[in-house]
């Protein structure tokens, strides 16, 4: 009886590690759906909105219009503070498959990035550009640069004639026309505010507003 149990027990031992190790594994990569948490993304030569569909400690799902193919290395941005990197391991139409370079707690990163969001009221994501634009008001037709831009406003340059109040039809060189309302000017800037806002879609890749007059 000894002896059986001794030369039986070692396997049954190892069976219940393999067992646990695979069960720690499953949990590790267990998805938690999320409901298409906005997100920022940047590639090396581009940024843009995203939503995340779902999570996992070692990667996350995105729907994206951003050109991306396997192997771009990423960066997410889940909140301003919270930043984590990725490879992009698949792509279709429309989603896009990141493994994070080192694994996250999932919970803990949705957790906190709500609540940095919620403490700071924090504003929509911005992105830095510089894009040709042409503006329509008070009869008058003027180019001048978008240097600033996010879903529901811009920051632009160089356009002579902007007041307070002022409202303008916003045209970008690959883009529809926006109605907006000058918010602020100073002595180069005004601000925008967008009565046509950027859907996610829209704003997924600044690299695709980009185009020359």
């Amino acid at each position: 009886m000894d002896g059986i149990e001794r030369g039986v027990y070692p396997d049954f031992v190892q069976d219940v590690e393999h067992t646990s190790h695979r069960k720690a594994e499953r949990r590790s990569s267990q998805r938690f759906q999320t409901v298409y948490r906005l997100v920022r993304i940047a590639r090396s030569d581009d940024e843009g909105l995203a939503r995340c569909r779902n999570i996992s400690n070692t990667g996350v799902r995105l729907d994206t219009t951003m050109r991306l193919v396997a192997g771009d290395a990423i960066a997410i941005w889940f909140s301003p503070g919270i930043e984590v990197h990725g490879i992009v391991v698949r792509r279709d139409e429309r989603t896009c498959g990141v493994r994070f370079e080192e694994i996250q707690n999932s919970r803990y990163l949705l957790r906190n990035s709500a609540k940095e969001g919620l403490e700071s009221r924090a504003r929509p994501p911005r992105f830095s550009t510089d894009l040709a634009a042409a503006f329509y008001f008070d009869g008058l037709k003027k180019f001048g640069r978008v240097v600033n831009i996010s879903q529901w406003g811009m920051n632009v340059a160089h356009v002579q004639g902007l007041q307070r109040g002022v409202h303008v039809q916003v045209a970008l060189a690959n883009d529809r026309a926006r109605r907006a309302v000058v918010r602020w000017t100073s002595s180069e800037n005004a601000g925008l505010y967008l009565l046509d806002p950027f859907s996610v879609e829209e704003l997924g890749s600044t690299e695709k507003l980009k185009t020359i007059w």
